[in-house]
C-alpha cells in the first residue's frame, strides 16, 4: 500500500521512507496495543480506592476509552503516514505545535519507565526470586531500563516480537492470577462488599481518574509506524477494537479480584497486585505471607 504524500515532505524524509518495509500485520498491531495499554504497575493504584475504583474504571471505559478509540481508529485509517500523531498535529497546527506535542508525549515515558514500572520489576524479582539490596538493586534497575530502551530502538522487523511476547505474558499473568483467586475463594472465602461500595464519590474521582486515563491511552502508538504496516486502513481500526475490549477485561478482572481477596487497608499503590498475588498463590502451597496491620 502506498501512503499519501503530505505537503511539505522533505527529500530526506522521502529517502528514509523508501527504506521502510511492510512487515506489521494485524496480529502484531493487536498484541502491540495490548502490551502498550495494559500495565500491571498501576493496578494497585486503582484497587486501593476500593470498589469505587472499579466503578470509575467502567465509567471511563464507556465515556473516554470508546470515543478515544474511535478517534484514533479514524485518524490511523484516514492518515496512514509514518510518524502518526506528529504528522496529524503538523497537518492541523504546523510544525512547532507538532514538535511540542511530541516532546511532551515523550516526557511521560522516562518518568513511567524509570518510576513505577522499574519499582514494580525490582519488587517482583525480589519477592518471587531473590531479594535485591544495595548495588544489586541498582544494577537490576539499570539493566531493566536499558533493556526496555534497546527493545524500543531496534528495527520493527525484529522489535515487533517484543510487544507480542509482552502481551502474551500479561495475559498469562492476569489469567493465572484470576484462576488463583477463584481457587483461593473456594478454599478461604472472600471478603466481598455490598452494592453501596460501588457508589461513586468526588474524592476517589480526583484520585483515580488520572491513573485510569494514563492506563487507557496508547491507541495512537502503532500509527507511528503506519508505513510499515501491510494494510493500516483495514488493520488499525480492527486492532483498536479488539485490543480495547481486551484491555478493559485485563484491567477489570485483576482489580475486582484484588478487591475480593485483600482488605482495602492492605492494598498499596504500587505493590497492591504483588500483595494480592502472594496471598492467593498460597493455594499452591507455602505459608501465608504476613500482612501489614491496619492503620
Amino acid at each position: 500500500m502506498t501512503a499519501p504524500r503530505i505537503a511539505g515532505t522533505t527529500s530526506d524524509e522521502i529517502r528514509e521512507k523508501s527504506r521502510l518495509r511492510h512487515t506489521l500485520r494485524r496480529f502484531d498491531l493487536l498484541f502491540f496495543l495490548i502490551c502498550t495499554i495494559v500495565g500491571l504497575d498501576t493496578i494497585g493504584a486503582v484497587a486501593k480506592h476500593g470498589a469505587q475504583g472499579f466503578t470509575w474504571l467502567v465509567f471511563l471505559a464507556v465515556f473516554f476509552f470508546v470515543p478515544y478509540g474511535l478517534l484514533m481508529a479514524e485518524l490511523g485509517a484516514a492518515f496512514p503516514v509514518e510518524g502518526g500523531p506528529y504528522v496529524w498535529c503538523r497537518l492541523a497546527f504546523g510544525r512547532f505545535v507538532a514538535a511540542l506535542v511530541t516532546v511532551l508525549y515523550w516526557c511521560s515515558n522516562p518518568l513511567w519507565l524509570g518510576g513505577t514500572l522499574t519499582i514494580l520489576a525490582v519488587s517482583a524479582f525480589g519477592e518471587f526470586f531473590t531479594p535485591l539490596h544495595g548495588i544489586a538493586r541498582l544494577l537490576f534497575a539499570l539493566a531493566f531500563i536499558w533493556l526496555a530502551v534497546a527493545s524500543a530502538i531496534v528495527s520493527v522487523r525484529l522489535g515487533r516480537w517484543v510487544p507480542s511476547l509482552g502481551a502474551f505474558v500479561r495475559m498469562a499473568v492476569v489469567g493465572i492470577f484470576t484462576l488463583s483467586v477463584l481457587l483461593y475463594a473456594l478454599r478461604n472465602g472472600i471478603g466481598g462488599f455490598g452494592p453501596a461500595a460501588f457508589a461513586p464519590g468526588y474524592a476517589v474521582f480526583i484520585a483515580v481518574v488520572p491513573v485510569l486515563i494514563f492506563n487507557y491511552v496508547g491507541f495512537e502508538l502503532p500509527s507511528s509506524a503506519s508505513e510499515e504496516m501491510l494494510d493500516p486502513r483495514r488493520d488499525v481500526p480492527r486492532a483498536i477494537a479488539w485490543s480495547g475490549l481486551g484491555a478493559v477485561l485485563l484491567y477489570g478482572a485483576p482489580i475486582l479480584a484484588i478487591l475480593l481477596v485483600l482488605p482495602r487497608e492492605q492494598v498499596t499503590g504500587v505493590g497492591g497486585f504483588l500483595d494480592a498475588a502472594k496471598q492467593v498463590f498460597t493455594v499452591y502451597g507455602g505459608p501465608c505471607p504476613p500482612t501489614a496491620p491496619p492503620p
